[in-house]
């Protein structure tokens, strides 16, 4: 048996099968122990795990996917990939379409922007969509003012936005002259700081008051 046994023509070699099995981690199998059968030893890899090789070390593959913690860790809308059957532990869950993210050895956090299918809703109103929380996807997305304009947000639906106090007092000054007013809402308290801004394609230095 090549498994238990030191030959001489294993000499050079060290030990017999069985240190090379066991040194990878695996069992050494003699299929046939006959004197005569010499070379034909067999390390094959540990459950669950079924690769095999002939007077050699396997190398050893696992679908840690098809195997626990792998295999029942992914939630519902997600996939379990394991990259690399030869490593341990890199097996990964990822989320399907349109949702993103991923996470290896456990269940991933899911994000959807659900602008992606309002977003025009809000759009066509001249203002922004934002998902105020991606994980959850049961109408979180709001219409947003923006910049120079005012007003609340306003849940799956366009929101009711006007140009600040002075801009909307102040706008036909900067219209005659081809520009816009821009008026830092950020500080509605502090007046006086409206200003025209040149349209592209043409630039120059804000005038404030003006």
């Amino acid at each position: 048996d090549e498994c238990t046994a030191v030959c001489d023509h294993c000499a050079q070699k060290t030990d017999a099968g069985a240190h090379v099995c066991e040194a990878a981690g695996q069992t050494c199998v003699d299929a046939n122990p006959a004197e005569g059968s010499i070379g034909d030893w067999e390390c094959r890899c540990r459950e669950p795990s079924t690769t095999t090789a002939v007077a050699d070390a396997a190398v050893c593959e696992t679908d840690e996917c098809g195997i626990a913690p792998g295999a029942s860790a992914c939630e519902w809308n997600q996939d379990c990939h394991d990259p690399d059957l030869t490593t341990d532990d890199d097996w990964y869950c990822e989320c399907r379409a349109p949702a993103h993210g991923s996470a290896t050895g456990g269940p991933a956090t899911c994000e959807t922007d659900e602008c992606a299918e309002h977003g025009e809703t809000c759009k066509s109103h001249g203002q922004e969509c934002l998902d105020t929380d991606k994980t959850d996807t049961n109408g979180t997305w709001v219409c947003h003012c923006i910049p120079d304009d005012v007003g609340d947000d306003a849940l799956m639906a366009p929101a009711e936005c006007k140009p600040s106090a002075e801009c909307e007092e102040h706008a036909a000054t900067c219209a005659a002259a081809g520009q816009h007013c821009h008026d830092d809402v950020s500080k509605p308290d502090e007046m006086g700081n409206w200003v025209c801004q040149c349209i592209a394609p043409f630039h120059g230095m804000d005038e404030v008051g003006g």
